[in-house]
């Protein structure tokens, strides 16, 4: 097994281990076998987050015990279907879940569904879904009611970057779906 490291700047942008010492935001990432493992966040030069790809091989409990003194989000996959992966998130602190959330990310590169969970009772918190221009910017944050139902939609075209709504669940507008029929509803979370 090949382990590797690299760094990225708050953008994404790779950066050197050098400039460390010259900016207050990093992430360090660790790869093995050229696959993410780790990527641990640094502020000021102090580690706030720990973000860990659980293998099916590892036991969660152990991993949650090995990091119990700092904030770790654990991925947990839970599915794969050809270019979609669908992960169970959860960040635990001093062993306790604190946030949970259900992600799935398209090419391993872009998350094109959230919703994150609470905790203690399973009740959907938000509900996200992302739309992406070809480039991988943001175009349209489809977001949905606990039910599913489409609740508002968010166009992010504009040079700006800055969002404007589309459309309100109380509002009424005709919009041609065709292509984005997977967005029309929360469900479901693996495009078929």
């Amino acid at each position: 097994m090949s382990t590797t490291i690299n760094y990225t700047n708050e953008l994404g942008k790779p950066i050197t281990e050098q400039q460390l010492n010259n900016i207050s935001f990093y992430r360090k990432n660790t790869f093995e076998d050229n696959i993410l493992k780790k990527v641990e966040t640094f502020d000021e030069g102090v580690l706030t987050h720990s973000l860990y790809y659980v293998e099916n091989n590892e036991n969660l409990n152990l991993l949650i015990d090995k990091f119990k003194n700092r904030k770790t989000t654990f991925y947990v996959n839970l599915a794969i279907n050809g270019i979609y992966t669908q992960y169970e998130a959860l960040t635990y602190f001093n062993n306790q879940l604190i946030e949970k959330a259900l992600l799935l990310d398209k090419n391993n590169d872009l998350t094109i569904c959230y919703k994150e969970i609470n905790p203690l009772d399973n009740s959907i918190i938000t509900w996200e879904k992302y739309f992406y221009k070809p480039n991988g910017d943001l175009f349209i944050l489809f977001t949905y009611k606990s039910n599913g139902e489409l609740y508002s939609m968010i166009d992010f075209s504009k040079e700006d970057g800055t969002g404007e709504r589309l459309y309100n669940s109380s509002d009424v507008i005709n919009f041609d779906w065709t292509g984005l029929e997977y967005y029309q509803n929360g469900n479901p979370i693996i495009p078929i």
